[in-house]
């Protein structure tokens, strides 16, 4: 016998084993005579699958605590900026296609992207108004994705 069939109790099967004698030979004992059986839901070292002590009390595939809550506030957080980032491009698009601006859904989007690019609205002036709100807004959605993702990461450390 190996080591490795000493210390886990698992003995190697050969490949070509029927169904039938894989069902029987399931359940026996291993083969140095100590009663240690295989059974469904043992993982790998013989703890339960759902066995959580080696992943440091946490359940598998949540967040104990309020470590859940940050990641719930982090994640509203950048879906929040990748909407107001996403209506900005919007309103670049709208300028620069010249959309109709007595349209009402036209208008609205652009007042939105104006109401969120407004604190970027000035930082470069450039000759042609097109092309300076095209660059500031830009300016505007980048900042806003940046500063979010930033903000996820501090509340999810």
């Amino acid at each position: 016998m190996n080591m490795l069939t000493e210390k886990f109790g698992r003995r190697r099967r050969p490949a070509n084993n029927s169904s039938a004698e894989r069902d029987r030979s399931f359940g026996s004992a291993s083969q140095d005579g100590s009663d240690r059986r295989e059974t469904a839901g043992r993982g790998r070292f013989g703890r339960r699958d759902d066995d959580d002590r080696h992943r440091g009390g946490r359940r598998r595939g949540g967040r104990s605590g309020s470590g859940g809550a940050r990641f719930a506030i982090a994640k509203a957080i950048t879906t929040i900026a990748a909407i107001i980032a996403t209506l900005i491009v919007v309103g670049i698009v709208l300028v620069l296609l010249k959309a109709n601006p007595a349209n009402d859904i036209v208008d609205a989007l652009r007042e939105i992207a104006r109401f969120f690019a407004q604190p970027f609205d000035a930082i470069f002036e450039l000759e042609r108004r097109r092309p300076e709100i095209a660059l500031n807004w830009g300016i505007a959605a980048v900042v806003y994705l940046v500063v979010a993702s930033l903000i996820a990461k501090l509340l999810t450390r």
